[in-house]
């Protein structure tokens, strides 16, 4: 069986922030994302003893497949809406499209026609994945800030963004806000990293950046970008043309600091 491992995210020394998910919640998010995508399957890995989510091809059939092991999903660190924005974030490996990765040399696994890789980069896995948590939210859940502390600075910094952006209806309002927590929630479970849901990385990059991470800054600006885009959500992003997936307005559209719309 021939499989393509295209994100790891491992977690050394988990500091306790937060109380974590039970074991019940962590189930019912999982059957969530089986019902918003059914042509995925989802597979609790109970032996490893890492913090590891990934996203694969498996098989002849290229079927697409998300991991988490049980240590992500018992992790003291990890919120729902934590859980919620990992899934989609390794949904966007296997349903963001362009840029994909490139393949490595001597790849004896499955590839696309063009030479490259099946999965989205790590840049766009990050893209997608907030329009994944805004379609989640409309579908499944309902207004919910019970997880969260609203006078926290992490909150109010959420909820800050989102008014200034005009998300002033009820509903709109709260996904928007957690979908900004939940990404700041992802990007340091971890460590306390900083991750500014406010901040912005003022690099520009010349080349896109395929085959590695962008700074957690980034990566939090990327979330935030999406976050913020109007568009409806779309299942497949494109495979070829990522032009086609970036937001119709500016403050929606994929950051300089890991982006070149010029690149090839």
């Amino acid at each position: 069986m021939k499989r393509l491992l295209v994100q790891l995210i491992i977690i050394f020394v988990p500091f306790i922030a937060i109380a974590g998910i039970s074991e019940q919640d962590a189930r019912t998010l999982i059957q969530q994302a089986k019902k918003l995508y059914p042509s995925a399957e989802f597979v609790v890995d109970e032996k490893d003893p890492l913090v590891v989510a990934s996203a694969d091809i498996v098989g002849e059939k290229q079927q697409k497949q998300v991991t988490l092991s049980r240590a992500l999903l018992n992790s003291p660190r990890m919120s729902k809406d934590g859980l919620r924005l990992t899934i989609c974030h390794e949904l966007g490996h296997l349903f963001g499209g362009a840029p994909r990765r490139n393949i490595p040399m001597d790849w004896p696994g499955p590839m696309a026609e063009d030479g490259k890789s099946l999965t989205s980069s790590e840049g766009e896995a990050d893209y997608y994945a907030p329009s994944c948590l805004k379609d989640w939210f409309a579908k499944v859940t309902i207004l919910n800030n019970s997880e969260y502390d609203v006078h926290s600075t992490d909150y109010q910094q959420a909820y800050k963004v989102c008014t200034e952006h005009g998300f002033t209806v009820a509903a709109m309002q709260d996904h928007c806000v957690r979908s900004l927590l939940a990404a700041k929630n992802f990007l340091t479970l971890v460590a306390d990293f900083q991750v500014d849901i406010r901040g912005h990385d003022p690099e520009v990059v010349p080349q896109t950046i395929i085959d590695m991470y962008p700074s957690r800054q980034c990566r939090m600006d990327t979330l935030r970008a999406r976050t913020l885009c109007p568009d409806p959500h779309e299942k497949q992003w494109d495979f070829v043309m990522d032009k086609k997936s970036d937001c119709t307005q500016i403050v929606g559209q994929r950051p300089a600091c890991w982006y070149q719309s010029k690149a090839k």
